[in-house]
């Protein structure tokens, strides 16, 4: 999109899905120039509806269309050498990159920060996984629902007292982290003049997740059935203040 608030600035998405598409959407709908890189296979996110009369179809996804307006794409192989070279010739004039991969794949790709920072010392490098890049989960595997429900969150908000949690929302976690990921990732890149270049910045869904749940629930306050839910449930009650403690420091 032309002129707005973010011309000028340049953006790779690496990722799939919700996380990394949706925080690279945030600056391509204020005019940040943004480019989508797919596996040849695509985004997985063109699998997923809702589809036109329901019938699937990778060109016509409700999901993929939402997440990925105003951006360019290219399909790029970046397991293979001619691949990765094509990936790191873009982010040698780009602004930003935006990953959604685990570590260990990033690792296996030689696509980690000090090889990206050797290419591009002034790029910011955003990675959104679901459990951030270091602690005891960073290796897991994980989906938006694990994340969300990590967080404590569903005691809360996806469920009654005394039975199992619900499931929430759909990809509830995964927007949490992108719109986390994207205010961070705006500051490092206009900070980049009082830090001396880019930086490595992490997102995470759960985290994401956790700050929104205090933060609704600190401005909604907390009402004596809540009070009455935390007695009769200290398990979740003590794992939500473990979280805050976890992300407020």
């Amino acid at each position: 999109m032309a002129g707005g608030a973010l011309e000028g600035v340049r953006v790779v998405e690496l990722g799939q899905m919700v996380s990394a598409p949706y925080c690279a959407k945030l600056f391509a709908d204020y005019g940040a120039d943004v480019v989508k890189v797919e596996p040849l296979a695509g985004d997985t996110a063109r699998t997923w509806g809702p589809f036109p009369g329901d019938v699937p179809h990778p060109e016509k996804s409700g999901l993929f269309f939402f997440l990925n307006t105003n951006k360019r794409s290219v399909a790029i192989d970046v397991s293979v050498e001619r691949g990765r070279a094509l990936l790191l010739d873009l982010l040698s004039r780009a602004d930003v990159l935006i990953e959604n991969q685990l570590p260990r794949q990033i690792r296996s790709l030689r696509l980690d920060y000090a090889t990206l920072r050797d290419a591009n010392p002034n790029l910011v490098v955003v990675s959104i996984t679901p459990y951030g890049q270091t602690g005891p989960y960073a290796e897991w595997n994980g989906y938006d629902l694990n994340a969300y429900h990590l967080t404590g969150a569903s005691h809360r908000y996806c469920g009654r007292p005394g039975e199992a949690p619900l499931e929430h929302g759909t990809f509830a976690a995964d927007f949490y982290g992108a719109m986390t990921a994207a205010t961070w990732r705006l500051a490092a890149v206009l900070g980049r003049d009082l830090v001396g270049g880019g930086q490595h910045v992490e997102g995470d869904p759960a985290g994401g997740g956790g700050a929104q749940a205090l933060a609704v629930g600190g401005a909604a306050g907390v009402g004596p059935d809540h009070a009455l839910e935390a007695e009769r449930e200290p398990v979740a009650g003590d794992l939500l203040a473990e979280v805050g403690e976890l992300l407020l420091g």
